[in-house]
């Protein structure tokens, strides 16, 4: 019985002493067979909204960087997923500054599904409302990791709504930048 304690106390002692994991997703898509990859964690911003007094309800976005390899052709893309406690109409517009620098990003889709992908990262577990599928070159990418934007505006409606950083990943946008070939592969 000693034996398994001190088994059981050196595992958890070793655990905790272990590196953190790889801060990016690969998978293949069981549906389609394209193999995804893509930030472990997204950066996530957030505005307040109020319904009434002291009832805040919350209204996010998650930004993050996913691949579609298909068979060697490579394709990034930036994905913005909104996500909330109140009923919205789907995201017309996003715009985003990449260190301080305004960028136009070229929209792809609003539906994974026509990119082979049955089973999209990024997708909350409630509130989802819709997402947004950019096309980036690797060059977009690393302009994004040098400064992520602190806001992110919203066309919604017609309306603009600005979002604040809420929680940020830049080390998973790192990692997941590491492993872009330099030159680009067909495709992307």
């Amino acid at each position: 019985m000693r034996a398994i304690v001190g088994l059981l106390i050196s595992l958890a002692l070793a655990a905790g002493c272990a590196t953190e994991g790889s801060k990016v997703e690969e998978y293949v898509d069981a549906q389609t067979g394209v193999t995804i990859r893509a930030m472990a964690s997204s950066f996530v911003y957030s505005r307040s909204v109020r319904s009434a007094p002291g009832n805040d309800l919350g209204d996010y976005i998650t930004i993050g960087a996913a691949e579609v390899n298909r068979m060697g052709a490579r394709q990034h893309y930036l994905v913005v997923v909104e996500f909330s406690r109140i009923e919205h109409q789907p995201i017309e517009h996003v715009g985003l500054t990449f260190s301080g620098q305004p960028r136009e990003l070229t929209l792809v889709t609003r539906e994974p599904r026509s990119l082979g992908i049955a089973q999209p990262p990024f997708r909350p577990v409630w509130g989802y409302v819709g997402e947004l599928w950019y096309a980036l070159t690797a060059e977009d990418l690393r302009a994004f990791a040098a400064g992520p934007p602190d806001s992110v505006e919203l066309t919604e409606s017609g309306r603009t709504l600005t979002y604040f950083t809420f929680e940020r990943a830049d080390a998973a946008l790192r990692d997941f930048i590491r492993d872009i070939p330099e030159t680009p592969t067909s495709g992307g």
